[in-house]
């Protein structure tokens, strides 16, 4: 029988479907791996004594190995399935810090390293030292609903309050690492999670949009290498990770263009004169095929300029503020919202071209999006500049 299931790379290849793709290790004793639909799979062991067959699930694939897996089987074969009835298997307590650790797993399998790397993060920080050692199967809605509003609140003077919407965002991914368990059977029922809501009508990073005082503010608190991404991305409105990537090469002055690789493809930026002199002055000393932008002469992360770019967040932010019932919206300005991230500076980017009267068309193509995304995700404005875009249009005099 062909191995197709006895590495990590002939497994992903496989597809899913409901009857197990079989190995067989001895002589009546076969290994199963279950593929399931959105990539990973679990274990399944067989034994076959003429035409009688028995069965054991073995775990999950975040959990054992084809080693591993093969291993386990053994073990049952030896114990002769066909002579003595099955015992009724010892159910190891499986834990909130146990579902998180699974799903870190299948996050850097499934999705991305850094995908893997936030979520471990948030989960560690906020979740594991309240709720780790619960045993999931124990977990109560009353206790999630508790845990969820206690981030609002932190009963210590040295916990953060955080934003509902990141608070939503750290709900999001505890309740989907419980639903991997779930699908895993870990556990029989999800009634201590499925109801834990997230909050209504929190922020959302894409549709935040800072105020020229704000993005001032932004650039004024942050220092080094970190201002010097912010003011580029202000200037040129670029994803967060297309300028991290671009080389001196990449920058023609003379044609007032900077080349850029990302999401929707190569594309040329068309530069204002601002930007043209900013990125001048930082390429004067460079080589052709050095980076324009790093971060202490390296490359920038996802990692790097995020936990940087927190750090400016948490010192200037309106939450963080012990008298914040008493500002107005005014003053509001005078700190950053938590929900602040890269990519709300391209929003603002979009979002002042939009203002000042460029064409869709133009702002989308130097963007590297589309005339539809932008309508979808860019058309906030406050009443004043709605009002300066009207009074420019000229119908007929009164």
């Amino acid at each position: 029988m062909a191995k197709t299931i006895d590495t990590l790379t002939k497994r992903k290849k496989l597809t899913p479907r409901r009857e197990p793709y079989w190995h067989k290790i001895g002589k009546g004793c076969f290994l199963g791996f279950r593929k399931i639909k959105d990539g990973h799979g679990t274990w399944i062991g067989r034994t076959q004594k003429g035409q009688k067959k028995k069965y054991t699930s073995l775990g999950s694939e975040s959990q054992l190995t084809f080693e591993g897996a093969s291993s386990k089987l053994l073990k049952w074969f030896k114990s002769n399935p066909f002579e003595k009835p099955p015992t009724k298997p010892t159910i190891r307590k499986y834990t909130i810090r146990d579902a998180v650790n699974d799903y870190i797993a299948h996050l850097k399998i499934h999705k991305s390293e850094d995908s893997a790397y936030r979520t471990e993060k948030q989960l560690h920080k906020h979740l594991i030292p309240i709720l780790g050692a619960t045993h999931l199967k124990d977990l109560k809605l009353i206790e999630l609903k508790k845990w969820r509003d206690s981030l609002l609140n932190p009963s210590n003077d040295t916990g953060k309050k955080l934003a509902k919407s990141t608070v939503n965002r750290i709900l999001t991914s505890a309740k989907a690492s419980f639903n991997l368990a779930l699908e895993n059977e870990h556990i029989q029922s999800d009634s201590g999670w499925k109801r834990a809501d997230a909050y209504a009508s929190a922020g959302n990073k894409r549709n935040l949009l800072l105020s020229d005082k704000q993005v001032s503010l932004l650039v004024k608190k942050s220092k080094g290498d970190l201002q010097q991404l912010i003011k580029a991305h202000i200037l040129t409105g670029t994803r967060p990770g297309e300028l991290s990537q671009t080389t001196v090469n990449d920058f023609d002055k003379e044609n007032a263009t900077l080349s850029v690789d990302g999401k929707t493809g190569s594309r040329e930026v068309y530069l204002q004169d601002s930007a043209i002199s900013f990125i001048s002055e930082i390429v004067q000393k460079k080589k052709k095929s050095d980076l324009i932008f790093t971060n202490e002469n390296v490359m920038w992360t996802k990692h790097a300029w995020a936990d940087q770019l927190n750090e400016v967040i948490d010192k200037n932010s309106l939450t963080q503020n012990s008298d914040k019932n008493s500002l107005t919206t005014d003053t509001e300005d005078d700190y950053l919202p938590d929900e602040t991230v890269m990519y709300s500076i391209r929003h603002y980017h979009i979002s002042k071209a939009i203002t000042a009267g460029l064409p869709l068309q133009i702002v989308a193509e130097n963007c590297g999006t589309s005339v539809k995304m932008i309508e979808k995700h860019y058309g906030k404005f406050t009443s004043d500049e709605r009002l300066k875009m009207f009074n420019k249009v000229s119908l007929i005099k009164s």
